[in-house]
């Protein structure tokens, strides 16, 4: 077995001398086992054998357990990162539905604990065709295991690589790497801008709109969560920092990108919990979002627009906000400036969203 960090535990039950071995090192290499000459090969559908358990996938600590809520604010901080290993559980959690992982909640990556597990470094068959799943999850009421199945007989020394289906759950995650089925149509990976940027601003609104929809005590769990698990190690990792030296870039950058959307995120909460708090409705609340949402200097991302009376085709990039006013029809509007030191007028709030990477 190979992965980063999965051995290290050996001298917990490893032999005391040499040739000792056995969890109560009592067998002895020498006088116990002797090489076969024979072709030995192994099978789960031989008689005698089956599925070989491979280990606990999640939970691995006690904080890989969240509520749906929670795990659904993290997996957006951390640019749905933590997707990659979710899996949902019967058992409910303070009364709400359960999601295990074992990405760590200050990188949205898998944690240490994970990477010294076999389980993390199984594969997925997407829609591969010349792959063969030989991996299956057994889902107890909270928590999952990994067990392989080797169908084909294997000889000693033989590997083989251990593949999970995902099934279609796992399709969005697909078709952001660039494996989904939407992918062989034609439709671009997050490795393409546009198409990452216009998928972000899709899961903002869905976010947005789900916030909306939190309970007092949920947003208080929520930002319990942020505050206490999140915040302080996602600061911690972008104050003065330098990418050159950084011992894994794609923490970094995800993390930096997180540091923004927790910026948005506890502006969001905070405006529905004001809301919820007195018993109000978003719709009264609505005057306040000018100061609370579009600062002057922000970066936006517009969304296919120009002004009618402008000859100029729509626009779909970055610009910077230079003022937030509200037009004749009290929408908020945006004045923003352009790459180039062009500009735009007046653009609704609703085709201005936050730049997000």
């Amino acid at each position: 077995l190979h992965g980063d960090d999965l051995h290290g535990d050996e001298i917990h039950f490893g032999p005391k001398t040499d040739d000792s071995v056995g969890f109560w090192n009592e067998f002895s290499l020498i006088e116990d086992f002797q090489d076969s000459n024979d072709n030995i090969t192994f099978s789960s559908k031989f008689p005698g054998c089956g599925l070989v358990e491979l280990d606990r996938y999640a939970p691995l600590l006690p904080e890989d357990r969240k509520t749906d809520i929670v795990f659904s604010v993290k997996d957006f901080i951390f640019s749905f990162e933590p997707s990659s290993w979710r899996f949902d559980v019967s058992e409910e959690l303070n009364g709400c539905h359960q999601v295990v992982d074992f990405t760590d909640d200050t990188t949205g990556a898998p944690h240490i604990v994970a990477k010294s597990n076999v389980a993390m470094y199984v594969n997925e068959v997407g829609h591969n065709i010349d792959l063969v799943e030989n991996v299956c999850s057994l889902e107890k009421p909270r928590s999952v295991y990994y067990y392989a199945s080797i169908g084909t007989p294997m000889k000693k020394g033989e590997t083989v690589e251990l593949l999970v289906n995902y099934k279609e759950g796992y399709e969005s995650m697909r078709v952001r790497r660039g494996y989904g089925k939407a992918n062989l149509l034609g439709v671009k990976s997050d490795n393409d801008d546009y198409s990452r940027v216009q998928r972000n601003l899709a899961e903002r609104i869905s976010f947005e709109d789900s916030i909306k929809s939190y309970r007092e005590d949920e947003v208080g769990s929520v930002i319990d969560f942020l505050e206490n698990r999140v915040w302080d190690g996602i600061v911690s990792a972008t104050s003065c920092l330098s990418l050159e030296s950084a011992k894994n870039k794609c923490d970094v950058i995800r993390q930096i990108i997180a540091r923004r959307r927790l910026d948005w995120t506890s502006r969001i909460l905070g405006s529905h919990y004001s809301v919820v708090g007195r018993g109000g409705s978003h719709k009264e609340a609505r005057h306040d979002e000018a100061d609370s949402t579009f600062k002057v200097g922000m970066v936006v991302y517009v969304n296919n627009w120009m002004e009618a009376e402008d000859p100029r085709p729509p626009y779909s990039g970055v610009a910077t906000v230079n003022n937030v006013f509200r037009d004749k029809f009290d929408r908020i509007c945006l004045g923003v400036s352009l790459p180039g030191g062009k500009s735009i007028c007046c653009v609704p709030g609703n085709k201005s969203y936050f730049h997000f990477v």
